[in-house]
């Protein structure tokens, strides 16, 4: 739930740099809650979704959302960290 976190943008991009998978609970902001809720405009994350391959939204409770979208970040970075272990196996093919 990144209404906890101070900076939900800053939360995101580090979960986009570290999975192919992201999947968040968004809680929307009702009066008089409880300080630990930072303000989240919920339209934010849901459009940052579909702009990166959402795969699953739904809303539950009318407040609580659920999105799921694919980052391809990580497996770009696994394809690479499979070419540098190659390599520095062997650094001379052929």
């Amino acid at each position: 739930m990144i209404e906890h976190v101070e900076d939900a943008v800053g939360f995101l991009d580090r979960l986009d740099s570290l999975a192919s998978l992201v999947v968040v609970s968004l809680l929307e902001p009702v009066p008089n809650d409880i300080h630990l809720h930072r303000p989240l405009p919920i339209k934010q994350p849901i459009d940052r979704a579909e702009k990166k391959g959402l795969i699953f939204y739904r809303k539950f409770h009318r407040r609580s959302h659920l999105i799921a979208y694919r980052t391809g970040t990580a497996s770009i970075a696994r394809r690479a960290l499979g070419r540098a272990r190659r390599l520095l196996a062997d650094p001379f093919p052929g």
